[in-house]
């Protein structure tokens, strides 16, 4: 097949996958080149740097999201589900219908923004309160991003880097590297301690300096550390790629989370039920409580599983290949793109029986023993599986706890069943994601 003009080998066999992905992975170490390589911040960010420059950031990059590091975000993220909470009971009461409509899109993207701003910018924000928010309205402006551009930079990447065309325009990246160079500054200057993502880049920041100066001390040669020494454009570009993600790909993850057990009020029921359970049984709900909600996992693991955030992934090979079949050699050369269908094999009824009903038993303990994990990956697969996945999926289990608590949420005359997708390389409906909410007692 081909895509924008590039060849590529479509690859769906689970054996081959994993020998790309996992076992010869340094033949196909980066993804594929022409994208967005000359934007300012996205061409910094962990996503599309390549080769060494790749492996250092994500050396330092991993420990930003252990599960340690996660422990200490989930008061934030509370506090933003709480704020859903707070805004929407509100606006139930003030209303006469027994059935709240909203457009959970909307709700989503409002919770995702804040959690972006709390988790990783250090700042606090209300998008259902404070709606014109410079933040929210920074977002906003990004997922406009025309179609037209993208197949310019794509189709022309030598014109997109002599006219720095990127993913927007330079004021909302101006915002963003200000806003990162302010908080570096203050919380320096006045020794304030944040645990966020900003925190744990600035920690990375001081191991790689305190590596150095023991070098130094010693009369080694510091160059190379210094060289790859995080700059805070360097730490803006990670942070900025995880606004990037969460504000449109998390928001629509968690749309269709609510909209499958909206229409399924069965599995919402005993969703409900495991999560009151495990809180009332622990008094409070935290880390290690979310940990113990397995039906929580499975239902959010089928979500991912009908809709992935990523529909495909692509690797470029850096090194010549053979792929062996049962009938040929398939000669993969520098330069060359490999394609999985993720959403292909997810919906595979060799792996997945009856792939279009969302069934969360899919992933109860039996099954995924069973499954083979080169025929689901919603975040990737292998050392360039997205790196914050476990935070998108503590995001939305937080997001989905919140609500459930408070509301149950209710197909309306205006939701579509079964859903009409867009076009475009991201899932999601073509139509408003309508669904109600009703306070429960």
């Amino acid at each position: 097949v081909y895509a924008f003009g590039l060849p590529q080998f479509m690859i769906k066999d689970p054996d081959i996958i994993r020998n790309i992905c996992v076992k010869d992975f340094d033949h196909f170490v980066n993804h594929i080149d022409a994208f967005f390589k000359h934007d300012r911040l996205f061409g910094k960010s962990l996503f599309a740097l390549k080769d060494k420059k790749w492996r250092d950031m994500r050396t330092i990059m991993t420990p930003v999201f252990t599960g340690s590091k996660l422990r200490g975000l989930v008061q934030l993220l509370s506090e933003c589900g709480e704020q859903i909470n707070l805004h929407y009971a509100q606006k139930y009461k003030d209303q006469d219908d027994k059935v709240l409509k909203i457009d959970i899109m909307d709700i989503s993207t409002r919770f995702t923004n804040d959690v972006i701003a709390s988790a990783v910018f250090g700042i606090k924000v209300n998008s259902l309160t404070d709606p014109e928010n410079e933040f929210y309205l920074a977002g906003n402006e990004i997922i406009k991003f025309p179609a037209w551009r993208f197949i310019m930079i794509m189709m022309l990447p030598s014109l997109s880097k002599l006219t720095k065309m990127g993913f927007a325009s330079k004021h909302i990246y101006d915002f963003f590297i200000k806003l990162v160079e302010d908080t570096i500054r203050i919380r320096t200057e006045r020794n304030i301690i944040r645990y966020d993502i900003i925190h744990l880049l600035l920690e990375a920041r001081k191991e790689q300096i305190k590596a150095i100066e023991t070098k130094r001390a010693s009369n080694e040669n510091v160059d190379v550390l210094s060289k790859n020494l995080l700059t805070d454009e360097d730490i803006t570009a990670q942070a900025f790629i995880f606004f990037l993600a969460g504000y449109s790909n998390v928001a629509i993850l968690m749309s269709f989370a609510a909209y499958e057990l909206a229409v399924h009020p069965d599995v919402q029921v005993k969703l409900q039920k495991e999560i009151e359970s495990l809180i009332k049984e622990n008094g409070k709900l935290d880390y290690d409580v979310i940990k113990k909600m397995k039906y929580l996992d499975m239902v959010v693991s089928e979500t991912l599983r009908k809709w992935p955030p990523l529909p495909a992934i692509d690797r470029e090979c850096n090194k010549a290949y053979k792929i062996e079949t049962n009938n040929d050699i398939i000669e993969v050369k520098p330069g060359m793109i490999i394609s999985i269908p993720v959403l292909g094999l997810h919906y595979d009824p060799k792996y997945f029986p009856n792939p279009n009903k969302f069934d969360p038993e899919r992933f109860n303990d039996e099954n995924k023993a069973k499954m083979n994990p080169y025929t689901y990956m919603p975040f990737g697969i292998g050392p360039r599986i997205c790196i914050a996945n476990r935070f998108v999926i503590l995001e939305t289990k937080l997001f989905l706890i919140n609500l459930l608590l408070k509301f149950d949420i209710l197909p309306t005359e205006k939701t579509p069943i079964p859903l009409v997708l867009a076009g475009g390389n991201v899932l999601k409906p073509k139509d408003d994601f309508s669904l109600g909410l009703k306070l429960r007692n």
